[in-house]
This record gives C-alpha cells, sequence and structure tokens, in this order.
C-alpha cells in the first residue's frame, strides 16, 4: 500500500495536474475576492468549482463567468486547453501531452546547447520513445489548426451575418467546443446559449466537437486517401 502510494507521489502527470488546477483556483479566487463577487468563502468555492469544472470538461457552472474579469477569463480560457489527465473522459489536450511537449521543447534547447549529448525526453521517470513523441507533436499541430480555422469561420460568419460576435467570442466558442467544455463566453457562457448563432457557425462548432470528442488523430487518418487505399 505504502508503495503504491509512493509511485502515485511521484506520477508527474498527477503533481502538474494537481500544481494546475490549484494555481488556476487561486488565481480565480483572487479575481472574485477582488471584485467582491460572493464574499470570502463563496468565492473560494465557486472559483475552485469553476476551475475543476473547465478542466475536467464536464460542463457545469455555478456562476456566470461571463461577467468575471479579465484575469479569470483568461484563466478559464487557458484551462480550455489543459484537460485532465491521460485515459480520463474528459476532452481538450490532455495534461500529458502538455508535459510531453514541455520535455521535449526542454529535451531540444539542451540538445542545441550540447550537440553531443546523448539526452533523452523522460516522464516520470520513463523514457518517451519516438512514436510517442510524434503523436503528441501531430495532435497539437492539428489541434492548434482546427482551432484556428474554427475561430476564422466563426469571425467571418458573425461578419456575413453582421452581428456583434467579436473574435474573442468566436475563439472561446472554437476551444469550448474542440475541447468538449461546453459553455464559452459573453452570450455563449453558461447562463447563456448557441442558439444566437447562424447555421454555418452551429455546423462548424459540431464539427469541432466531434473531432474533440474522438480525437483529431484518428479523424485525420480516417479521412487520408491513403487509409481507403489501403
Amino acid at each position: 500500500m505504502l508503495r503504491q502510494i509512493r509511485a502515485v507521489a511521484r506520477d508527474e502527470e498527477l503533481r502538474l495536474y494537481l500544481a494546475l488546477l490549484a494555481v488556476s483556483a487561486s488565481v480565480l479566487a483572487v479575481e472574485l475576492l477582488a471584485d467582491g463577487m460572493m464574499g470570502g468563502p463563496g468565492d473560494v468555492r465557486h472559483a475552485a468549482f469553476q476551475a475543476v469544472s473547465v478542466m475536467t470538461t464536464t460542463g457545469f457552472a455555478t456562476l456566470d463567468w461571463s461577467a468575471w474579469g479579465m484575469l479569470a477569463t483568461l484563466t478559464l480560457l487557458a484551462l480550455m486547453f489543459v484537460g485532465a489527465c491521460a485515459g480520463s473522459a474528459s476532452g481538450s489536450v490532455k495534461v500529458v501531452r502538455h508535459l510531453v511537449l514541455y520535455r521535449f521543447a526542454r529535451h531540444e534547447l539542451e540538445q542545441a546547447v550540447h550537440p553531443d549529448a546523448v539526452l533523452t525526453v523522460r516522464v516520470s521517470g520513463r523514457a518517451v520513445d519516438g512514436a510517442m513523441l510524434r503523436s503528441a507533436l501531430l495532435f497539437a499541430l492539428l489541434y492548434v489548426l482546427a482551432l484556428a480555422l474554427g475561430t476564422f469561420g466563426l469571425a467571418l460568419d458573425a461578419e456575413a451575418r453582421t452581428a456583434d460576435t467579436g473574435v474573442f467570442t468566436a475563439l472561446g466558442a472554437a476551444a469550448a467546443c474542440l475541447g468538449n467544455v461546453g459553455p464559452a463566453f459573453g452570450e455563449l457562457g453558461p447562463f447563456g446559449s448557441y442558439a444566437p448563432l447562424g447555421e454555418p457557425s452551429k455546423v462548424i462548432l459540431s464539427a469541432l466537437m466531434l473531432l474533440g470528442r474522438i480525437e483529431i488523430v484518428p479523424l485525420a487518418v480516417l479521412l487520408h486517401r491513403g487509409y481507403w487505399r489501403a
């Protein structure tokens, strides 16, 4: 039993996951306390709940975070790109991919400084092979590409309808649907609805939700011509 507890404590993905939750919840709590939204323990409770809800992509809300300050809004937007741990049913990128990409970036910088050194990318003491690195890099690239295209499409549709949907609202909606978070910001927030959007925007967001739910790489492989030729 003690050995299992020590193994859990050494897991870098879990430690990063808890650290991100703690930092983001603290930032949200400070923002709410500064704005006097609820007062005292209520702010801390709501801040912790929303941080967990957004990061685990469960979509629940106890307050309308669209009315929160800019720092809290940016924190929630950043959490939409994190996700929970590997193996969970959450959406978004997942913590382990962020960890692998960070270690790979650090590895490349160290390799550039010491070209003759033999370095290995490790996570929780285990070497990360090339296939896993390529998979994480490909996923991150396709995720950013899908997010950019989705945001651009939503902004174009809003411009065509002369709607007041701003670029940030479009970005938040694309991030929320691609990460399967649910609510976004502004009129698309937890106390709002996606109903006012035009049909093209709804199609785009539906496609992003599909990409985020089944993950991008399997769908990209399915749509690749070489897959059908095989």
